[in-house]
This record gives structure tokens, C-alpha cells and sequence, in this order.
């Protein structure tokens, strides 16, 4: 470009790309301020329907160039460097405000004042600048793949090109397909009974699924428990670094160890432990039914003073948690273990008439066909005794498409590795 060229003269390079991506800006926002944000239902529909459209109008602009030898400007430019980069400049700072600001549904947005959400900054994929960037990003894409493909000459450069484009274009379709097509239902089972229905967020009446559930068995891995000291006045106590003392008892008894000035030393422990009143005394023995909690026998002495002995326990939903008293209104105590992993073993039945067997836990899902089942809470109450267990079910239809365009992108970049260099 000459230094004395004046705009929309000659070929249209970035100066005339920053004005076009400009005012497709302007004209979004103006959009925004007249008519408001999108409706929830209409994303992704109207947004696809725009993408067939400009696949449409795409090919018939690739057929018209290769009928004709002089091109529009305007068309050209399309098929140009600029407008990639100042396509995506656009779609990437209008997908930054999102991850900027805090998003809400479109329905939420509607109505609420404050220029940020009037604007479409809290409902950015409902708004007229998302939509508008998308397109513009999707057009350019098509145009300057069907380009390369007329000019293919070296097949692993050239193929490195059309993947990683058409892969883009492919990904951001079915990821915005995806965004709202996708299905989560929470399902809450008790140990024994088959659920068939979920509940969406928000929503008080459940919805019938196709995938019947059976909670057969509920389990908990729990951490070691451990001891801790308990100030009557400032709480938990800490060491120099901030955090609480605390003596995790993981190791073969008698255990011994320091919180602060006070030496513990645990001379029996029992995981499974229900307390039993004698005539003058309270003890723990062991107990493996349901409600038993976890108990340590612990002396505990400090330079100068006598020792203290008794027992110890976090409690359950059934048994009360006991402490040992110190001095200085200090007082030992044993907080709830916390939870490792948990599981549920389930039996499934689908609408097709299959069934089967199947262990759900944190990180392993379960899938069946489109359904992703996840192991999402239980009762926080009884802990590791819980009888009941809560299961989240998503459905994806567009997962597998989202896949294809994230190969399709990742054959593309092997595509430019093994990519002979280019002759200068």
C-alpha cells in the first residue's frame, strides 16, 4: 500500500478492515440499544440460520469469482489477510467481555437496569454484537478456506490450512448449538427405589426422563481423622504459619504427637464406636451399625501440669460429638472426617429395554448414549451413614460434533510441524 493512499482506494487492506469491523461494531450496539437482548429461544436458531445463510451466500460468491474476472473490492477484501485478523480481533473481544463480567440468562437480563446490561455485557451470546461478530468470523472463514481450495498446490500445507480453518468454523457452529441444547437434570435416589425423574434448576416440577435409576448401595471413603485444639474464645487455634494445629491420626497406636505446648498421645482408636455409660464414667466400644462414629482414647500432658485423659469423638447424625476439656479454656477436639471419594452402586434402565450395572463417583461418570451421569452430592447430614444419593444427568446431543472440530483442528497443527518450509 502506497504512503499517499487514500481510504477505499486500490485494494482494501487493514485500515479498511479496522473501519468495516468499526461499524459492523456500531451497527450491533445500535441494534442492542433499539431492540434489547435476543430472546433465550431464538440462540442458537437464529444464529444457525444466519450461518446457513452465509454458507449459502459464501457459495454463491466463490461461484461468482471463478465466473468472472473482474471482483468487487468489497469481495475481494474478503478473501483477504485482513479480514481474518480483523475478524477474529472482533469475535475475541467480544467473547473477552463475557469472561470479564459475570453472565445471567437472557430473561434475567431483560428489564434490568444499568448501561452494562442493556448493552448485552451480562448476556453476551444473547446480544447483537456476539451474533454480528460470529457471522462476520464465519464468512470470512468459509471465504479464505474455499480460497486455499482453489489454489491447493501443496497438499500438507495447504491441507494444514483448510483443517485448522474449517475446523474453527466447524467448532464455534456446534459449540453455540451446544451452549443451548444442552440438558441438565438433578435426580435424588434412596438406597432401594428406582427414579425415572429430574429436576431442572429453578424448577419445583420434575421431568420425566428416558433412564431409570436404582440406588442399590451408597459408600464413603473418608480421610484419617484428626485432633485439633479449640480456644473457648478465639476458636480454633494456630500455629506460625496461619494455619490450625491439628495431629492427623494415621499412624499405628500408640500415637504420639504435639499441638502447641501439649503432648497427645492416642492409646486406642476405634473407627466404627458407639459411647457406653457406666456407673461413674463414660467409654466407647466398638459398634459397625448404622449412626457409629469415629473415637480415639487419648492422654494429654503440658510441662507443669497433670495429665488429662478420656476420650474423644467427631459424633454423627445419631451420636453426639464429645471433647476433652484443658485448661487455659482450651479443649481437644475431633472434627468431622472429611470425605475422600464416594460412590453409588446403581442399576440403570433406559427406554430401549437395556439395563445394567454400574459404580458412579466422583470424576467417573457414567455414560449411556448422549447421557453423562455424574455423582453430585449426598446427605451432608449422616455423612459416610447417608441413605440417599443425589446424581447429576447432562445430555449433549452436539458433544460428539464439538469433537470432530477439535481433531479436525488438532490434524491441522500436526499438518503445520511436519509441513515442508516455504521457499523464499
Amino acid at each position: 500500500m502506497s504512503k499517499g493512499k487514500s481510504l477505499w482506494s486500490g485494494r482494501w487492506g487493514y485500515r479498511e478492515g479496522w473501519v468495516i469491523t468499526g461499524g459492523l461494531l456500531l451497527i450491533a450496539l445500535l441494534w442492542q440499544d433499539i431492540l434489547g437482548p435476543l430472546p433465550g429461544g431464538m440462540i442458537p436458531h437464529s444464529t444457525v440460520i444466519g450461518a446457513v445463510i452465509i454458507l449459502v451466500l459464501t457459495a454463491g460468491i466463490c461461484t461468482g469469482l471463478r465466473e468472472r474476472r473482474v471482483v468487487p473490492e468489497a469481495i475481494r477484501y474478503l478473501f483477504s489477510p485482513a479480514a481474518t485478523i480483523c475478524s477474529i480481533t472482533l469475535f475475541m473481544g467480544v467473547t473477552l467481555v463475557a469472561g470479564l463480567t459475570t453472565q445471567v440468562p437472557p430473561e434475567m437480563a431483560i428489564g434490568m437496569g444499568g448501561v452494562l446490561h442493556h448493552m448485552g455485557a451480562t448476556s453476551v451470546v444473547h446480544s447483537y454484537p456476539f451474533v454480528t461478530s460470529y457471522l462476520y468470523l464465519l464468512l470470512v472463514l468459509l471465504c479464505v478456506t474455499m480460497r486455499r481450495v482453489w489454489h491447493f498446490r501443496r497438499p500438507i500445507r495447504d491441507g494444514a490450512f483448510v483443517l485448522n480453518h474449517l475446523g474453527l468454523a466447524y467448532f464455534l457452529t456446534f459449540a453455540l448449538l451446544s451452549s443451548s441444547a444442552i440438558e441438565r437434570y438433578r435426580m435424588t435416589i434412596t438406597e432401594g427405589d428406582t427414579e425415572w425423574r429430574g429436576l431442572i434448576d429453578g424448577r419445583q416440577e420434575p421431568v420425566e426422563l428416558p433412564i431409570a435409576i436404582e440406588l442399590k448401595d451408597f459408600r464413603m471413603e473418608e480421610y484419617p481423622p484428626k485432633l485439633m485444639l479449640l480456644d473457648g474464645t478465639k476458636g480454633l487455634v494456630k500455629g506460625k504459619g496461619g494455619t490450625p494445629l491439628e495431629l492427623l491420626l494415621d499412624q499405628p497406636l500408640p500415637q504420639s504427637g504435639l499441638l502447641g505446648q501439649w503432648h497427645v498421645t492416642v492409646d486406642d482408636q476405634l473407627p466404627l464406636a458407639a459411647p457406653v455409660m457406666s456407673s461413674d464414667t463414660l467409654r466407647y466400644v466398638e459398634w459397625g451399625s448404622d449412626g457409629a462414629t469415629t473415637a480415639a482414647h487419648v492422654i494429654v500432658s503440658r510441662e507443669g501440669d497433670e495429665p488429662v485423659s478420656g476420650w474423644v469423638s467427631n459424633g454423627s447424625y445419631l451420636i453426639p460429638y464429645r471433647a476433652l476439656t484443658l485448661k487455659d479454656s482450651l479443649t481437644l477436639v475431633m472434627p468431622e472426617c472429611e470425605p475422600k471419594q464416594y460412590y453409588s452402586d446403581v442399576v440403570y434402565y433406559t427406554r430401549e429395554g437395556s439395563s445394567g450395572q454400574a459404580t458412579i463417583s466422583v470424576n467417573s461418570p457414567l455414560r449411556l448414549g448422549d447421557w453423562y451421569i455424574y455423582q453430585l452430592s449426598y446427605d451432608e447430614r449422616k455423612g459416610r451413614w447417608s441413605d440417599l444419593t443425589q446424581l447429576e444427568l447432562v445430555r449433549d446431543p452436539y458433544m460428539p460434533h464439538i469433537y470432530i472440530g477439535l481433531v479436525m483442528l488438532l490434524l491441522g497443527a500436526i499438518l503445520l510441524i511436519f509441513s515442508p518450509p516455504t521457499d523464499k
